[in-house]
């Protein structure tokens, strides 16, 4: 689906599955929705879609909400299995509301959701069980000005295969947590290099902390194991 930019679009109680990009359109990425509007998906699933490039589930490039909902099982050739906000143009935004993201995947990283540029505010949300091939296995806050908050939210069971973050990566930009769980994350799960497993804040970045959990997660250097700190410029309070 397209969502283009005259009027808002809302999606209620749908199941969309099986969606398919494959690369070459003029419309961008998304397996199931590529979204260059503004839209709301309330009480619906989205799952086991793919893209060969970003985004196997929702490609956002304006503004998108998600509330009391479900993305599983989608996969993405490149970034965000998930969600992919991708702000180029104009300042993009996300809302993930009472919702569940689980058991995405992406062959770069981001398994659950890539932020690049934009704001993404999650509340009262789980992302669970996802994973990118190199980084980022929860959810990958990528570049500078992007901002990440978390509020009342568990990032669980997510995993990357080489690198940086078996939960969330900040890199380059801002990551408000506050009360959320961060546990049971691994970074570097197929062997390889891992840093980070739980949280990696890059330099550069800014990292919040309050009223959480950070905890028993795994990183297959020992780097880390719950929050790695890359040194530099960073600002973790």
């Amino acid at each position: 689906a397209v969502v283009g930019n005259v009027d808002p679009v809302e999606i209620r109680g749908v199941t969309l599955t099986r969606g398919l990009f494959s690369g070459g359109s003029l419309w961008g990425h998304g397996g199931a929705i590529n979204n260059a509007g503004v839209l709301t998906i309330a009480d619906s699933i989205i799952s086991d879609c793919s893209s060969a490039g970003p985004a196997g589930g929702i490609y956002n490039a304006h503004t998108l909400t998600v509330e009391n909902s479900r993305l599983e099982r989608n996969s993405a050739g490149q970034d965000g299995g998930g969600i992919f906000n991708a702000a180029v143009n104009v300042r993009t935004a996300v809302t993930v509301v009472d919702s569940t993201i689980a058991d995405n995947g992406a062959t770069n990283g981001g398994g659950g959701i890539g932020n690049f540029g934009g704001d993404v505010f999650i509340t009262g949300s789980t992302i669970r069980d996802n994973a990118g091939d190199k980084y980022a296995g929860g959810l990958w806050n990528m570049a500078n000005g992007s901002l990440l908050a978390l509020t009342n939210s568990t990032v669980s069971g997510n995993e990357n295969h080489f690198s940086y973050a078996g939960g969330i990566w900040n890199q380059r930009g801002v990551a408000r947590l506050h009360s959320v769980t961060i546990a049971d994350n691994h970074a570097g799960a197929g062997g390889d290099r891992g840093i980070g497993g739980g949280i990696a804040n890059d330099p550069g970045s800014t990292l919040e902390i309050g009223n959480s959990i950070v905890a028993g997660n795994a990183a297959t250097d020992g780097v880390g194991p719950d929050c790695y700190d890359g040194g530099g410029a960073n600002t973790v309070t």
